[in-house]
């Protein structure tokens, strides 16, 4: 891994830098570790234009990338990606706070809960807010409609996803939940999306009382607020899309054409 000289400040007094901006699903993951850890005066928190930018020379040689969450530790590596990231840090500070590890008889559905996130929810989350041709934009919101009803089979909710121990299905999932239940209702008309999945219905109202949940949620959302009060679906054509037919869009019709 890359050693850049703009790290040396931090390796200097022995902390760890995490590059990362509050819209970031992603980085929230590992947020909820540092948070539900109790690690924030041991890492410093920046964002990614303090290096100057994801594409920056001084970023890329940490992160070839060019993407966020990047965690710099005390000696100047950089470590990319979340779950690595979020991995790392539950070793590297396991004997302070709780271990977020799923009991014996859960690891494995604990594991495939955030396999299905990464490979399937995840994976297809621009197609609620990214520029892109209106059938890839109906194929994604498909696959993210079909992949919630999956994990509503997998999930426990007792009251983690995984059971009775918050690990890091909760940590992956939940971010990418505060997208799917901030702009579909707004954007694609799924105002009941949970009503017919009560596991994920009872769970996310669960996460979103508990202190690290509710400061997830609130650190996303005030970030999605400034997409919606800066006009980005309007300029993207998402609204004007969606007038045109509005219920091609609806969780009972992408499910319906699954």
């Amino acid at each position: 891994m890359a050693v850049a000289e703009e790290t040396k400040t931090s390796a200097a007094h022995g902390k760890a830098t995490l590059y990362d901006a509050s819209i970031s699903n992603n980085g929230a993951r590992v947020r909820f570790v540092i948070y539900g850890k109790g690690l924030e005066d041991e890492i410093e928190m920046a964002k990614p234009a303090d290096l100057g930018g994801l594409k920056s020379e001084a970023y890329l040689a940490l992160n070839p990338e060019g993407k966020m969450p990047l965690l710099v530790t005390p000696e100047g590596e950089g470590i990319p990606e979340s779950k690595v990231i979020a991995e790392y840090l539950l070793d590297t500070y396991r004997e302070k706070g709780p271990s977020f590890e799923p009991e014996p008889e859960n690891k494995l559905r604990c594991s495939l809960i955030e396999r299905i996130h990464d490979l399937y929810i995840a994976a297809n989350q621009g197609s609620m807010y990214r520029a892109m041709d209106p059938s890839a934009r109906e194929q994604g919101l498909r696959e993210i409609a079909k992949q919630l009803r999956i994990l509503e089979r997998y999930a426990k909710a007792e009251p983690y996803l995984a059971g009775p121990t918050e690990t890091a299905a909760d940590h992956a999932v939940f971010p990418t939940m505060v997208f799917i239940d901030y702009i579909t209702p707004r954007v694609y008309g799924w105002n009941t999306y949970l009503d017919d999945k009560p596991k994920l219905k009872k769970w996310w109202t669960f996460m979103s009382e508990q202190p690290v949940g509710r400061r997830i949620r609130d650190e996303v959302e005030g970030a999605l607020q400034s997409w919606f009060e800066s006009g980005r679906f309007e300029k993207l054509g998402i609204t004007d899309l969606v007038k045109e037919d509005p219920k091609r869009f609806t969780i009972e019709a992408l499910e319906a054409a699954s």
